[in-house]
């Protein structure tokens, strides 16, 4: 058995609709680690796959908790974000900022922060085809986290 089927395995731990979301690019991610570990370090691959499996358990962990305790962190993020007008082409830039962000995220494996990108890469998704539809700039609420919304003008 492969370490990417054993990984692909542990997977499972995930709440369902995470797994869904992101273990195609946990598993990509993991397999370019374990290329690069090798071809760097050549043998000795227990400590690296003891810190990647250990990894996946306390990712696991903190999403099922997040879960269970119904975190209403996009709620709050709701009532604190500003009203601005968008374009298509700025949904647009917003939308593949999200994207590399979230990519970004997965890769460190923070995938608190994945999670929020995910939702703000949804978000402008549907914005952007309630755009096209109408034909013209509409208001949206734009989080002003960190790291989300508002660009530089």
């Amino acid at each position: 058995m492969r370490f990417s089927d054993t990984y692909r395995i542990l997977l499972f731990l995930y709440p369902a609709d995470f797994r869904r979301r992101f273990s195609a690019e946990m598993l990509l991610v993991f397999e370019q680690r374990v290329n690069e570990h090798l071809a760097i370090r050549g043998s000795g691959p227990f400590a690296f796959l003891l810190i990647e499996f250990w990894g996946i358990m306390k990712g696991a962990y903190i999403m099922w908790f997040a879960k269970i305790i119904g975190r209403k962190r996009l709620s709050q993020e709701a009532t604190t974000s500003s009203i601005e007008p968008l374009t298509v082409a700025e949904a647009t830039k917003r939308r593949d900022a999200a994207i590399k962000n979230m990519v970004a995220s997965i890769a460190k494996h923070d995938f608190s922060s994945a999670r929020q990108y995910s939702y703000e890469e949804t978000r402008l998704k549907n914005l952007i085809w309630d755009l096209a539809n109408q034909g013209r700039p509409i208001t949206s609420p734009v989080n002003t986290g960190p790291g989300l919304g508002k660009t530089a003008p």
